[in-house]
């Protein structure tokens, strides 16, 4: 039975002057409880990078979210950076891991990285657990709901906000909601310009950090704070230390 976890962040590190250091992780919803009642002390961690070429990015994820899994009371055999350095054996490194997790970033940048390393094939028959993590939780679905993201890109008239994903869900979700509700990019407010109007398309479901989606094969069940965003009209589905079924 396939086991995915959508998050809007894993909460591993908090910045601090523009640097990144490890926390304890959100357990605000039992997402915590849950991860260490699915693992073992054997079990063993894959991270896959959301940028595979920025090796120093990567190595610091790596670095801080193995000392945040430690100060969370996780055990790990092993953990593993996936990028472009191991790429070759992804299949191999990736089929014999309990965990993987797929790292925030940016959403198409992470989309192609994935399909040159033929992820979704390698996952078709893989039995662990699945996490993502903002960007990595977008890219999780069927059909991957990208709205842009980097300056020019709102702008961008080839920008593509819809593209084929890993095919684990039906799902889109929208990370870090409360903290871009007053974004804006290319003088285009995130929620109300172009959220709202792409939610025509597809319901998309928001969630703010230390709210999850999990997974087990067809049962959905909303863990914390989410609101459904469909045909321009934002409604609160769940609360946080509650759960809801999605059917």
């Amino acid at each position: 039975m396939k086991k995915v976890f959508l998050t809007s962040s894993l909460g591993a590190s908090k910045k601090i002057d523009g640097k990144r250091y490890p926390c304890v992780m959100e357990n605000t919803n039992n997402f915590i409880d849950i991860l260490k009642s699915l693992l073992t002390s054997q079990s063993k961690l894959v991270l896959i990078s959301s940028n595979p070429n920025e090796y120093e990015i990567n190595n610091d994820v790596l670095n801080v979210t193995q000392e945040s899994f430690n100060m969370s009371g996780f055990i790990f055999k092993e953990i593993i950076m996936l990028d472009k350095r191991n790429a070759n054996d992804s299949k191999n490194i990736i089929s014999n891991s309990d965990m993987i997790v797929l790292c925030g970033g940016h959403v198409p940048t992470q989309n192609n990285w994935f399909k040159e390393i033929n992820l979704k094939e390698i996952l078709n028959n893989y039995d662990g657990i699945i996490v993502g993590s903002s960007a990595g939780s977008m890219n999780c679905a069927k059909t991957v709901y990208c709205p842009p993201e980097l300056e020019g890109e709102a702008i961008n008239p080839d920008f593509k906000k819809w593209f084929e994903g890993l095919c684990l869900t039906d799902i889109n979700i929208f990370p870090h909601y409360s903290e871009l509700l007053d974004e804006e990019i290319d003088g285009f407010k995130m929620i109300e310009d172009i959220v709202l109007k792409d939610s025509f398309e597809s319901p998309i479901y928001a969630l703010n950090d230390g709210s999850f989606i999990k997974i087990y094969d067809k049962e959905i069940t909303i863990h914390g704070e989410c609101f459904k965003i469909c045909n321009g009209v934002i409604t609160n589905i769940c609360e946080n230390n509650n759960t809801s079924c999605l059917i």
